[in-house]
């Protein structure tokens, strides 16, 4: 990599050297005393500061045909690629997405990318949902935490409950029911949406219907040596309508107090909203 190469930011601590970092599952390295990605560390600067230090190994190189609001996405769709990849999502899958902020939208477009049979998403705003039909997804609902498994079977009418249930929301938001309500027996939850707190899973649920319950962190490296990153690329190079719908608004730097506004009310219709320097 060259001054003044055009590159995405992979920015998670690693040591490189533990059995996690050597097998390509780097983001469960536990030998760096900060495991969260790079710009939240409490003792270096953030993300939004003039000059900003990393390693050389999280210059992640792009090619010239991506626009730099594709670049800016390569990270957050990199997320949806890998909760795809580890849930073993096939063509004979059916997904359920709760959440279709910009990660149960990437989740979308990883899972069609898959080849999932049927993509279903739950969103709480018209827009999003929108967006997700624009992406590809075969069925958009409207569905509130509490919502009973024989309500989800009236929702989707002759569709059968789905094979893998991604949450994508996270946070405080009891969502973690709505997940174990939506999926079929024997199937697979994904938790891609980072909670804070206890999430408050109910065990008995899990029990009675045999389900798998598994986490996502953030991206790695699959076992072809090949990272999520790469893939996120390779799809952002092959779908324009990705950043087009998912990016929905844009502001400058001098603009940022607004551009958090308006991120933080989606009723303004925002999904992912872009700082421009």
């Amino acid at each position: 990599i060259q001054e003044g190469s055009r590159i995405a930011v992979e920015p998670l601590h690693r040591c490189g050297k533990c059995k996690f970092c050597c097998t390509g599952h780097y983001n469960l390295c536990d030998m760096v005393p900060f495991r969260m990605v790079m710009g939240w560390d409490p003792n270096g600067p953030g993300g939004h500061s003039e000059y900003f230090s990393m390693p050389a190994y999280s210059a992640v190189p792009v090619p010239d045909d991506l626009s730099d609001t594709e670049v800016a996405l390569v990270e957050p769709l990199a997320v949806g690629v890998h909760t795809v990849r580890i849930a073993q999502i096939s063509s004979r899958s059916s997904v359920a997405i709760i959440g279709a902020g910009s990660i149960g939208l990437t989740s979308v477009i990883a899972a069609i990318d898959a080849g999932a049979a049927q993509t279903i998403v739950i969103g709480r705003y018209e827009h999003q949902r929108q967006a997700a039909l624009e992406l590809g997804a075969t069925h958009v609902i409207q569905a509130e935490p509490g919502t009973t498994e024989e309500q989800f079977r009236t929702l989707l009418g002759k569709s059968e409950l789905p094979d893998v249930v991604i949450e994508s929301v996270g946070g405080s938001a009891d969502t973690t029911s709505l997940a174990l309500q939506l999926a079929r027996p024997g199937g697979t939850i994904m938790l891609a949406g980072a909670f804070w707190g206890n999430s408050g899973i109910a065990a008995q649920p899990i029990f009675d219907k045999e389900l798998s319950v598994k986490g996502s962190h953030t991206y790695s490296r699959n076992e072809h040596g090949a990272t999520d990153f790469e893939h996120a690329i390779e799809l952002l190079r092959t779908n324009s309508k990705i950043a087009s719908t998912v990016v929905t608004h844009e502001f400058s730097l001098n603009d940022a107090k607004e551009a958090y506004r308006i991120a933080a009310n989606k009723q303004s219709g925002s999904i992912k909203v872009m700082l421009r320097p």
